[in-house]
């Protein structure tokens, strides 16, 4: 993610908290997805009265929310269709090498 971000002219020292919270929105769909694989969206439990009933597996509204979030935080990036106009990236100077300064 930040090497797009930086060949997009977005990236800056500043940004290293917001990354990191992107980042951690991301492991945590993916964390919530294989908990979801493994135990489905809903399981049977035994209510109180013995009788079975639905129960839906916490991930997958856990999942919804770190969706919720990590969205929020590729709109500030200008990382969807509809966000790109909206973020103006900075120009990203060509860094002259400097060797080309001693044999060119």
């Amino acid at each position: 993610m930040c090497g797009l971000l930086d060949d997009m002219g977005l990236l800056t020292v500043v940004d290293g908290i917001a990354i990191e919270c992107l980042a951690k929105c991301y492991i945590e769909i993916m964390e919530c997805d294989k908990n979801i694989e493994k135990y489905g969206y809903v399981r049977e439990v035994m209510s109180t009265t013995g009788e079975p009933v639905l129960k839906a597996n916490p991930a997958v509204s856990q999942r919804a929310d770190a969706d919720r979030r990590l969205r929020a935080w590729l709109v500030e990036y200008g990382l969807t269709s509809a966000s790109k106009t909206k973020v103006k990236s900075r120009v990203k100077e060509e860094k002259e090498d400097e060797l080309a300064q001693f044999f060119g």
